[in-house]
């Protein structure tokens, strides 16, 4: 079977609410790399459909849930529905990036934006950091809803971590956001070519003078360097990150050697730096 027959397969089998296979997904997903196993993790499998991984990040545990593949026709129709078929390991690179800043955090208001599943970079710093509020993002409903679960199971106070559906692409919502937060994280969100310049805009509007935003993301076909320019018409202060830490660095030329299924292009990330300036 060709690999575009494989995709539509998938995606017809998603469509009947059926399980995406394992094996089919690995075969033809692009995201053939799934980690650089930067944490730890035990698995607990609580039920048929659920399994709680329990990450340790230094001497403190974070659960996340994990649900079962099935995806129904309102999911994948879903803004930003990405989250509900693979986990990025720019995710992983990203709260790596985080625990390493951790300082930078405290006391800090947090937001997460297009956080998938786990918004698992905005939870290893509510847990670690001492932020003063962290807000987790996502456009999919479904991503929101077990985003909500994980952050009950972690016993957070409601006044300090909390999770909305966002939707960057809708102004009056971002509008209702502005200025509000000091950081501003986002992992592998520049995929979709129709949203990157909503996406610059909402992190404008959302930080705060003399706010920071960590975006991370492989360079993917251009996509990147194409989110870079967007924000030069802005006014952030850019600082581009290829070779930001050396334990990374070495599994990246490990596993350009190693790995056949690892594409740099692809699965390698990129961390962009943005800095909003205080106006004056």
């Amino acid at each position: 079977m060709s690999a575009s027959k494989k995709r539509w397969k998938i995606l017809a089998d998603a469509l009947l609410t059926r399980s995406i296979s394992s094996e089919s997904e690995e075969e033809v997903s692009v995201r053939r790399f799934r980690s650089f196993d930067l944490f730890p993790v035990q698995s607990k499998i609580l039920d048929g459909d659920v399994t709680w991984h329990y990450f340790l990040l230094g001497s403190t545990i974070l659960k996340i849930r994990e649900v079962d593949k099935t995806v129904t026709k309102e999911d994948l129709a879903g803004f930003n529905n990405s989250g509900n078929v693979c986990i990025w390991p720019s995710e992983e690179i990203l709260t790596y990036v985080c625990l390493n800043n951790e300082p930078l955090f405290e006391r800090k208001t947090i937001i997460e934006v297009g956080g998938g599943m786990t918004c698992f970079a905005a939870l290893a710093v509510a847990v670690k950091s001492f932020p003063k509020y962290v807000l987790c993002t996502d456009g999919n409903e479904r991503s929101v809803q077990n985003v909500a679960n994980i952050i009950k199971a972690n016993d957070f106070p409601a006044q300090k971590v909390a999770t909305a559906t966002f939707d960057w692409t809708d102004m009056e919502r971002v509008e209702g956001l502005r200025n509000q937060f000091d950081i501003l994280l986002s992992a592998d969100c520049l995929f979709f070519e129709e949203s990157r310049k909503a996406l610059v805009k909402a992190i404008w509007t959302i930080l705060k003078d003399g706010g920071l935003a960590f975006i991370v993301a492989p360079a993917r076909g251009g996509s990147l360097d194409n989110f870079i320019s967007m924000c030069q018409t802005y006014n952030f202060i850019i600082h581009r990150v290829d070779t930001y830490d050396s334990i990374i660095a070495n599994r990246h030329e490990k596993l350009c050697l190693e790995n056949m299924s690892y594409n740099p292009d692809l699965h390698y990330p990129i961390l962009l730096k943005l800095s909003k300036p205080i106006l004056k």
